[in-house]
């Protein structure tokens, strides 16, 4: 009894040293985390983590979702950073077409390059949307290679399909006489509609109208047809002639099938069905007299110029039987533009830079069935074009281009390679494309497995030079039988490997952009490789360090006073019984 109480003054005395000591121990805690011995108490990390040399490119800047409209060109801008400087290997988009990628330009700074590409298409046509559901999604692949390192961004391209107005052919000024030749008035409206198909498709609607308040003369029918003859379908009796009519005919599509529901605010139309009007005169007469141009600028009919020279010409023209007159402008016999509804006329024109010789303007007055012509002898001295661009035409004119076509190339995925030997003994290959390839193969170590791979690549905007062509074709390393397994980068299965046997048609390759601790990380996506540095790993006790070291002190002292407790009462019940004994024992003496 004496030693248990004993243990449980130990303990009591313990329990005040421990409260009083409980100022110093952040003092002692911080001394034990210190020690090598506590590392798991430490708190800062205390591993170390020695950082690679090379470090993984890093795509940025780049939207997961792309919204484009049909008929553009696409441009998409997107940056790759890289804490080394580079050089990249390889940027690469998959599948190719109509998409493809180049890089632009290089940013360097004291700790980080920056790489600018931009993802680029052909034309987006028709052909590249799903006419049922009113656009089409292009899942890409995006990848940044430093040869050892890669980085790939997932991302979705949406060519929304638009409402393309219809196109309708001049029909010009016409004139119908009351009898003998050229007596009626027959024409078919020519139409044409990326959606709806031509005037004979059944699809496009038409009506017409009289301006003015003129009576409607005649209707025009389902496929823009217009028939009228004077002397059958109107009382001449009770009409003065000549006499005009200033007619008006219009065209509608039908709109689309299925309209995307960014429509207005990426492609700024609705999708609803398009009209398109176009105004003529039609001239009823029992003697034509042709139109006269009466007036016209320039006043010289033969006159010098500069090919870099902005032209002015103007024509006042007339009819007697109260047309107004079409005027058409030709240079060299090319027609260049059309005016109507007017009976002033103007025309400009520039011939371009390195274009010189005598050249003809001339301009053409016509009532439809009577004309009245003008021409112009310009005699051209040579400019020399500039390097980039220049002016051109205005006012409606036309004129030779003046700005360089510039070339911008987009290339297919690398084809299989093939084995280069086999294919000189086939023929293939020429002699001196053999060697040039042997010696790139040699170059890099493969010199017995050497092989080559051919693409195609393509001018987006067909200029029909190829000075900035890329090589399409290129030395590689032959494997019979290429896989995901057989340890070269290669391509096979329709795609090319971004590192070896990962990316194209096998697994992605391991990034810092794709959620998973697989390339030596010290955390997914973080350290190691990535330049991202990891949050630092802080143990719990300096997570919660006042929280909890004060309820591990409240516990453990709440656990010493319990088995003080305890044992304090179990002495107590003891001393009872002891004492209940003592005291049977004295009365059974007594």
């Amino acid at each position: 009894m004496k030693k248990r109480l004993v243990i449980a003054s130990v303990i009591i005395i313990g329990l005040f040293i421990l409260i009083i000591g409980m100022n110093l121990f952040p003092f002692l805690f911080k001394f034990i985390s210190l020690s090598p011995f506590f590392q798991e108490l430490a708190p800062f990390e205390a591993s170390v983590t020695i950082k690679n040399e090379n470090t993984a490119p890093i795509i940025e800047n780049l939207s997961e979702e792309i919204l484009i409209c049909e008929e553009q060109y696409l441009s998409s801008y997107f940056n790759i950073s890289d804490q080394e400087g580079g050089p990249l290997t390889e940027i690469k988009i998959e599948p190719t077409m109509p998409f493809f990628i180049e890089p632009t330009s290089i940013l360097k700074s004291d700790s980080l390059t920056r790489f600018d590409a931009r993802i680029f298409s052909v034309y987006l046509d028709k052909s590249r949307v799903n006419r049922t559901q009113g656009y089409r999604i292009y899942r890409r692949i995006i990848s940044a290679s430093d040869g050892e390192l890669s980085d790939t961004k997932f991302i979705n391209i949406t060519v929304i399909e638009i409402n393309n107005a219809p196109l309708m052919q001049t029909i010009g000024v016409r004139t119908v006489w009351t009898q003998g030749d050229d007596n009626s008035f027959y024409h078919q409206v020519q139409v044409s509609d990326v959606e709806d198909g031509n005037q004979n498709a059944g699809r496009l609607g038409f009506n017409i109208s009289f301006l003015n308040g003129a009576p409607r003369l005649f209707n025009i029918s389902l496929n823009g047809t217009m028939n009228f003859t004077p002397a059958i379908d109107m009382n001449l009796s009770e009409v003065n002639l000549p006499i005009t009519y200033n007619i008006s005919v219009c065209v509608n599509d039908t709109g689309l099938f299925a309209i995307h529901e960014n429509i207005t605010d990426i492609c700024g139309q609705d999708g609803l069905p398009i009209s398109r009007c176009q105004r003529f005169s039609l001239t009823i007469t029992e003697d034509n007299r042709r139109p006269m141009i009466i007036d016209y600028f320039s006043k010289y009919l033969e006159f010098n110029a500069l090919g870099s020279d902005n032209i002015y010409f103007n024509i006042t023209d007339r009819d007697p039987d109260g047309t107004i007159p079409d005027s058409y402008w030709y240079v060299d016999d090319n027609l260049i533009e059309y005016d109507n509804s007017s009976l002033f006329d103007e025309f400009y024109f520039t011939f371009g830079c390195g274009l010189s010789g005598k050249h003809r303007v001339r301009v053409v007055s016509t009532d439809g069935l009577l004309n009245d012509s003008l021409t112009w002898n310009v005699s051209v001295s040579a400019v020399d074009c500039p390097v980039v661009s220049g002016g051109g035409g205005g006012g409606g004119g036309g004129g030779m281009p003046m700005k360089k076509c510039e070339e911008k190339w987009g290339c297919d995925n690398w084809n299989v390679c093939q084995d280069l030997a086999v294919s000189l003994s086939m023929g293939l290959v020429d002699g001196e494309k053999f060697r040039t390839l042997k010696e790139g193969c040699r170059n890099d170590f493969f010199e017995e497995n050497c092989g080559f791979q051919i693409r195609n690549c393509f001018d987006i905007n067909s200029c029909n030079t190829s000075v900035k062509k890329p090589e399409e074709i290129n030395y590689c390393n032959f494997v019979k039988n290429p896989s995901c397994w057989d340890g070269v980068k290669n391509c096979h299965d329709g795609s090319c490997e971004l590192l070896i046997d990962c990316g194209g048609s096998c697994e992605q390759c391991a990034s810092c952009s794709d959620g998973k601790k697989n390339q030596g990380e010290e955390e997914a996506d973080c350290g190691g490789p990535c330049p991202n540095a990891c949050p630092p790993r802080v143990p719990l006790l300096k997570i919660n360090y006042a929280q909890f070291g004060t309820i591990g002190i409240f516990l453990f002292i709440l656990l010493l006073i319990l088995i003080a407790i305890y044992l304090i009462n179990r002495i107590l019940k003891e001393r009872r019984t002891m004492n209940e004994k003592f005291k049977n024992v004295i009365i059974q003496k007594k």
